[in-house]
């Protein structure tokens, strides 16, 4: 997440959607409406894995700290 938020200037959009989609799946999951909450959480992770993707699109990798194991 950190990653993802230091690489998309936008991000602040991001953890709106977040905050409403998790308040979506709780309300749905209240509701004991599995549907609903399947559909709420198949779209969030579609949507954060693009997010991911165009992240990792932007990350310069001469940037990032190596383990000592390699």
């Amino acid at each position: 997440m950190i990653i993802v938020r230091n690489a998309l200037p936008d991000f602040d959009r991001f953890d709106e959607e977040v905050m409403h989609s998790h308040t979506d799946l709780l309300d749905a999951l209240r509701a004991h409406d599995a549907p609903r909450a399947r559909e709420i959480m198949r779209v969030h992770m579609e949507h954060a894995e693009a997010l991911a993707l165009e992240a990792e699109s932007r990350i310069d990798r001469g940037s990032l700290l190596m383990s000592p194991s390699g």
